[in-house]
């Protein structure tokens, strides 16, 4: 085109900062509408996946209503984020075509004019047109796939927005074997944000074997004081040793090596009750998980199902009772073999009769083990080397059960509004 009429062409560029600036604006468009849809399909996947899980609470208070409308208003949004995007993709082509149409017009009305039709040949004109019209094809072609294009860019933020998140911190140089489980936490400070500590000057010892409790109200940061000690989060202040040496020394697989963990929100993977009895055990053998299940008082119900020890168990235990998947966290616990044990409300699921059985296994077990146990019920920690009990995240007293009972300060005012006077001598009696 330039090298037939160079004016003619000229204006055609001219139309080319307009075309850039619309698709730059369109190009805006298409990903903040992108945006917005992939936060509405996530706003009703969860709604869902709530209602799925949910669905005896709904049928139970009658939530049906609520629940259809609540999923039909973000459905609805959704709908309407992506009629915006369709409607933006089918409005650009025509409009940037409207453009370059305008454009073609013009170049007709200059070459029909006296002065033009002394330097241009009919044939050099219809070379021009039909050069004009082969630049229509791409683009056209160009403006239909900056949608997709828009689209994936904002998909690509999310998924790179959770790939630069920083990953953990295994710098430590030192390797571990088995500790005697010997934990000091000295002075150690925590916290999720700036504006409020989690856990302030936390100081104490609990040597090799050693049972240490922590009792508090909830959000008192028990749960947090423990998590620090498998490295879930950073420490922000103070240090905290195993066997005298601090666990950010530790590789991460060397420290987590020493520590089983029984939870109160157990986690039980869709495999058998087998492998998820030996879940992180390389070499174990079928006798290993029997005993380990028989210890956890689990094998009672394991030999009842048909398939034993390779029942499958659903999606995160699914078909388990919770007590059953309670026995089953404490026999993966058992079978580890860990010399430090961490119980965050680890029989919080069980009934009164398979309460006592879990106990006296567990028993057995913190007996050879260095343990740290978070309890609400009072009754399952009264033989503890030694209680803490926590407040907003601070150390307000320690002692044994005796002691803080005589104390009559937090602890006993805890320990009362559990139990009533008159059975507080037959409980001390069982504890004994």
């Amino acid at each position: 085109m330039i090298y037939i009429n160079g004016y003619l062409a000229l204006i055609i560029l001219l139309t080319v900062p307009i075309i850039a600036l619309l698709v730059y604006k369109i190009s805006n468009r298409f990903r903040q509408i992108s945006k917005k849809i992939q936060k509405s399909m996530g706003d009703v996947s969860h709604i869902s996946s709530e209602v799925i899980d949910g669905h005896r609470e709904v049928k139970t208070f009658g939530s049906q209503q609520y629940e259809i409308k609540r999923f039909d208003k973000v459905n609805q949004q959704n709908r309407r984020q992506r009629m915006k995007i369709l409607a933006t993709d089918a409005i650009s082509q025509p409009i940037i075509q409207l453009i370059t149409v305008l454009g073609l017009a013009v170049v007709i009305y200059q070459a029909t004019l006296p002065d033009m039709i002394q330097q241009i040949t009919p044939g050099g004109f219809i070379s021009f047109i039909t050069a004009m019209f082969m630049i229509l094809t791409p683009l056209k072609r160009l403006t239909k796939i900056n949608a997709k294009i828009q689209q994936g860019i904002a998909a690509a933020q999310s998924v790179f927005g959770l790939l630069d998140e920083q990953a953990e911190q295994d710098n430590g140089p030192q390797t571990i074997s088995r500790v005697k489980g010997d934990i000091q936490y000295k002075h150690v400070g925590f916290s999720y944000s700036d504006n409020q500590k989690t856990l302030d000057d936390i100081s104490f010892h609990a040597k090799p074997g050693q049972t240490i409790a922590f009792v508090g109200h909830s959000g008192s940061g028990k749960t947090t004081l423990v998590s620090l000690l498998a490295r879930f989060y950073p420490f922000t202040e103070g240090n905290i040793e195993i066997d005298g040496v601090n666990i950010n020394q530790l590789t991460l697989a060397s420290l987590r090596d020493q520590i089983a963990l029984v939870n109160q929100q157990v986690i039980l993977f869709n495999d058998t009750i087998a492998n998820n009895i030996a879940y992180g055990k390389k070499e174990v053998t079928n006798d290993q998980i029997i005993a380990a299940a028989k210890a956890a008082h689990a094998w009672e119900f394991i030999d009842r199902l048909p398939n034993g020890l390779a029942t499958e168990v659903g999606q995160n235990g699914v078909l388990l009772s919770g007590g059953q998947r309670q026995r089953i966290a404490i026999a993966r616990a058992l079978l580890c073999d860990a010399p430090i044990l961490i119980l965050d409300e680890a029989t919080a699921s069980l009934d009164t009769e398979a309460e006592r059985h879990i106990q006296s296994a567990l028993e057995t077990l913190m007996s050879q083990r260095t343990t740290l146990v978070i309890a609400h019920r009072l009754s399952t920690i009264e033989k503890a080397d030694q209680i803490i009990v926590m407040h907003d995240g601070k150390i307000i007293e320690s002692g044994t059960h005796q002691q803080l009972i005589k104390k009559n300060q937090h602890y006993a005012e805890l320990h009362r509004l559990q139990f009533q006077e008159k059975s507080v001598d037959t409980d001390l009696s069982k504890a004994t």
